[in-house]
């Protein structure tokens, strides 16, 4: 159980680094949009919980315009 919660928590680490990547090179960045067509539940739950992460410790807001729709990430500008 340790090694999957590990191997968890680096993947975890691995996609806030790749979110952060992404809003470096755009203001927003799309939910839907960073993922590969064939993307697993698993890494789909594993950028969720990067996401939460982002939102707790680095100040990343989202957005969301209706129910379901997509969910639009950006840092504010300071």
């Amino acid at each position: 159980m340790i090694r999957s919660e590990v191997s968890l928590t680096l993947f975890i680490e691995s996609k806030i680094k790749y979110i952060n990547n992404l809003l470096e090179l755009n203001k927003t960045v799309s939910f839907f949009n960073i993922f590969d067509y064939k993307a697993s539940k698993g890494e789909i739950v594993a950028t969720f919980l990067a996401i939460l992460e982002l939102i707790r410790n680095n100040g990343l807001k989202i957005k969301q315009t209706k129910q379901f729709g997509d969910i639009i990430m950006y840092y504010e500008e300071v």
